[in-house]
């Protein structure tokens, strides 16, 4: 399966001398607003461990990239350098879900199917729609592995992204 992920240019380091990369739970948990998405990532990783059984030892956090992405990355997480890596990953490996429903799962709201229906979830009934997340027939398709091996890598391209505000000036 062809995917592309963005990563800081450090992950180089450590796929090329411990020939994989994991997330950096330290680094994830360290984000101001953390504490918004642990729900959801336990979550995640909770499906993460059915699907494509649990996670090797030490790692919390899956590692994500991009199934299919209708964007570009000029302006990649606000700015810097980073490093976009075109990998082949077996997908037993693997789960897709889409962006956009993620994005109801990470504020905690259902996923719904159509308009009308956001408004008849009670809270109990929430996480009941977030199955429907796993899908790849939307634009952005992202996907979710335990961990990044370098024989997974077939093409590495390290770019600067700006922030949205240095473009206009």
């Amino acid at each position: 399966m062809r995917l592309v992920t963005i990563q800081p240019v450090e992950v180089l380091k450590d796929l090329s001398v411990k020939h994989r990369y994991v997330c950096d739970t330290e680094k994830v948990e360290s984000y101001e607003d953390a504490d918004l998405f642990t729900d959801a990532y336990a979550w995640m990783n909770e499906r993460l461990a059915e699907r494509i059984g649990a996670a090797p030892v030490g790692v919390k956090y899956p590692i994500w990239a991009w199934y299919r992405y209708d964007g570009d990355f000029a302006h990649w997480n606000g700015g810097g350098t980073f490093v976009k890596i075109v990998l082949d990953i077996d997908p037993e490996r693997v789960v897709l879900s889409d962006f956009d429903d993620w994005n109801c799962i990470m504020n905690g709201g259902p996923v719904v199917t159509d308009e009308d229906e956001d408004d008849v979830f009670e809270e109990e009934n929430i996480r009941k729609t977030w199955e429907r997340v796993f899908h790849d027939d939307g634009e952005c398709v992202q996907a979710c592995f335990w961990e990044l091996r370098s024989d997974d890598v077939l093409s590495v391209e390290v770019f600067t992204s700006t922030k949205y505000e240095e473009e206009s000036e």
